[in-house]
């Protein structure tokens, strides 16, 4: 096993062991209806501030001369999830106060974890357990996208088998489905639950494509990498 697979899987598993029970809790919390009175409400600024910062790293992908014109439906669909995770957390809970209105649990079964407490801009923030793990995975996917997209600028159109190439075939798709799928379960909603899996097929259908194209202009070299190579999930 090589060393950077052996570090991805232990992250994996320790963040399983050590962050699922946060987000079993966090989940029990949110679909109860008390997150309610927790939340902060009608701030728009906030949602488009975290919009357009969750969203920028997709452009990272459209410059990529391999999948111009292909991007547009996946990434749209990406900005979708963004747009409902975020106008539910810092606009309006549609789905806190739609399924409150059928589950009621005491409260004492389902308090968060607070990480700690801060202000920014005047606005003093509880940071919960899940949110600051989701944050953690989020720069590891933005990092993913950008060096994904850094090392296809270097190849000067030839075909990208280095860097992060080495260990996954698509490390930028992989950097926004860690994305998406972290903030799905630190912070669940009715929408993003039903986008989710839309989402992951239509990156993993994207990929395809784009390897169909990358095997008619490389052949056997990039049929060669494709058998070494893993697409998404190093093993």
């Amino acid at each position: 096993m090589k060393k950077t697979t052996f570090i991805f899987w232990f992250g994996v598993i320790t963040l399983i062991i050590l962050g699922g029970p946060f987000f079993v809790q966090n989940i029990l919390w949110f679909f109860t209806g008390w997150s309610v009175y927790l939340l902060f409400q009608g701030r728009w600024d906030w949602v488009i501030f975290y919009i357009s910062v969750f969203s920028v790293f997709s452009f990272f992908i459209v410059s990529n001369p391999l999948k111009r014109g292909w991007w547009r439906s996946s990434a749209n669909m990406y900005i979708a999830f963004i747009i409902a995770l975020f106008a539910e957390m810092f606009g309006f809970p549609l789905s806190i106060y739609f399924l409150s209105q059928f589950i009621s649990f005491p409260m004492e079964y389902c308090t968060p974890a607070v990480a700690f407490t801060f202000e920014f801009f005047g606005t003093r923030f509880d940071l919960l357990v899940t949110s600051f793990i989701a944050g953690i995975v989020s720069i590891v996917g933005f990092l993913l996208i950008i060096l994904g997209w850094k090392e296809i600028y270097r190849s000067k159109d030839g075909l990208v088998t280095g860097g992060l190439y080495e260990f996954v075939r698509h490390p930028q798709y992989l950097g926004i489905l860690l994305i998406v799928t972290v903030w799905l379960f630190a912070w669940p909603t009715l929408i993003t639950s039903v986008m989710w899996p839309i989402l992951v097929i239509s990156y993993y259908r994207l990929a395809k494509r784009e390897e169909k194209d990358l095997e008619k202009k490389f052949g056997k070299k990039y049929l060669d990498y494709k058998e070494k190579v893993p697409m998404f999930i190093p093993i």
